[in-house]
């Protein structure tokens, strides 16, 4: 297995042209659950201009990065998870819930809390799969059904009949865990300037994440600012250092390093200091094999391959049944009532 790559350049086409066409020359090749794949592990991008955005498309279009951004990273147009999608895609997870909402998965609980009040129930008892199925079934359309199934694993029967009864108190308990998690590192460095806590913590939210009932792990991990100086001690700028636990090198690596190019300027603008570096070290930058170097599954736009990796779905054409009657869902009904019994 080759393993430890260094890409550096100006600029994510630079960097990205590089890390294809070693995936080419010293990629492995395996079958992997995305198909036939060929990657290099322990990866490090480093992107040397990051403020100058003219060459950060070589893969999406700008239109396509921007509309990634808007609807997947960026908080002003995003609402937190807890809101019920009347009419909107459903996702499991968005970059802009699990740090500009960061709240440790009480937001999910307070969605599920909120899709039983909209149906009325002031009680649940889930003694059967066939109570579950007609819950999803009611309720696909408002709420991601992995999600649903994680959050009754992760509280069980007493916990989602309490808050039930008590919502004020769900209430309270998220807005004490609610936090703008990117603003916080900023606040950290404005009053600390040579602090190395400046790190936003895992999007993965343990209880909903590994529940047994979901299926979305997102792959960003922790992300970290740095304030440089020269050698007399003054801020000349910042460095911003994520970690990935793998990129798709075609489909998905431009957008986070725009990701953190957008993080990054927001950063500069209230520390007023420039982005001088972004640093991204990835454990696995995989790509799929096919001659045509086509994205994941051969999909052919923005939105396609975002459903595809993170298990998103347009309600009104989404074959529920299909997915309910698929071996890894039932097994994950199984789990999740077993919370109930």
């Amino acid at each position: 297995m080759n393993t430890g790559f260094l890409f550096e350049g100006k600029s994510a086409d630079a960097v990205l042209k590089k890390a294809w066409d070693s995936i080419k020359k010293n990629g492995s090749e395996y079958k992997s659950q995305r198909g036939l794949s060929r990657s290099i592990k322990a990866a490090t991008f480093i992107i040397t201009e990051p403020q100058d955005d003219r060459k950060s498309y070589p893969y999406w279009s700008k239109s396509e990065d921007d509309w990634y951004q808007d609807n997947f990273v960026k908080k002003e147009s995003n609402k937190p998870p807890e809101y019920l999608k009347h009419k909107q895609d459903i996702y499991a997870y968005k970059y802009a819930w699990r740090s500009r909402y960061y709240d440790s998965g009480w937001g999910y609980l307070k969605g599920v809390i909120s899709l039983l009040q909209y149906l009325k129930l002031k009680r649940v008892n889930f003694s059967k799969k066939s109570d579950l199925i007609d819950l999803i079934k009611q309720t696909y359309k408002l709420y991601h059904p992995e999600i649903i199934l994680a959050v009754l694993s992760w509280k069980g029967e007493k916990l989602i009949n309490f808050y039930l009864k008590n919502p004020e108190i769900l209430d309270l308990e998220l807005k004490s865990q609610r936090e703008d998690t990117l603003l916080s590192i900023v606040e950290e460095l404005r009053y600390s300037p040579t602090s190395r806590r400046a790190i936003i913590p895992s999007f993965i939210y343990q209880n909903i994440d590994h529940s047994g009932s979901a299926g979305a792990v997102p792959v960003y991990q922790n992300y970290q600012l740095y304030i440089n100086f020269d050698k007399k001690g003054n801020p000349t700028g910042f460095t911003s250092y994520h970690l990935h636990r793998a990129i798709d090198a075609y489909g998905g690596a431009q957008l986070d390093i725009n990701h953190d190019r957008e993080w990054g300027m927001i950063a500069s603008q209230r520390l007023r200091l420039p982005l001088q570096k972004i640093v991204i070290y990835a454990n696995d930058v995989w790509a799929n094999s096919d001659k045509d170097q086509k994205h994941l599954s051969q999909k052919t736009d923005i939105k396609s391959w975002l459903f595809a990796v993170t298990d998103a779905y347009d309600p009104e054409t989404l074959d529920i049944d299909a997915r309910i009657s698929s071996d890894n869902f039932q097994k994950k009904l199984e789990h999740t009532l077993k919370k109930f019994k």
